[in-house]
C-alpha cells in the first residue's frame, strides 16, 4: 500500500540514489532520476474506468523497455539515459487487476534526463 512520507524522507531517498550510482562511477545525467507523469493522464484513467462502471482503485506503474535488450543494456547495471527505458501506466480495480477494457494505458512518461 502506498504510504506518505515526508520531505526529509523524500529528499534522503532520493540523495541515496543519486550518490548509489555516483559511486558507481556514473556520471551525473547518465541515469534517469525521475519520471513525470501528467495529470491528464492519470485523470483519464481513473474517469474512463467509471464511464465503463469499473471501480478503479489504483494505478500499478510498470517498468518497460521499447526496444529489445542490447549488449550495452546487459553491461549496465541500471536504468541509463540512452535505453528507452520508460515507465507504463494502467488502472487497477477492486480485486487488483489491471482493467483493460478501457484502452487507458500509458507510457512516454518523460524520463529526467532529459526533461528535468
Amino acid at each position: 500500500m502506498s504510504q506518505k512520507i515526508t520531505l526529509e524522507e523524500f529528499n534522503s531517498y532520493t540523495k541515496n540514489y543519486y550518490e548509489t550510482c555516483i559511486e558507481k562511477l556514473e556520471e551525473d545525467g547518465t541515469f534517469i532520476k525521475s519520471f513525470k507523469i501528467n495529470r491528464s493522464a492519470l485523470t483519464s484513467i481513473f474517469e474512463a474506468a467509471e464511464s465503463s462502471e469499473i471501480r478503479c482503485e489504483s494505478v500499478r506503474i510498470y517498468f518497460a523497455k521499447k526496444s529489445g535488450p542490447t549488449e550495452y543494456d546487459l553491461e549496465r547495471e541500471k536504468f541509463y539515459t540512452e535505453g528507452d527505458y520508460n515507465l507504463v501506466i494502467i488502472g487497477l480495480d477492486e480485486e487488483g487487476r489491471p482493467i483493460t477494457s478501457t484502452g487507458e494505458i500509458y507510457d512516454n512518461l518523460s524520463p529526467c534526463p532529459p526533461n528535468c
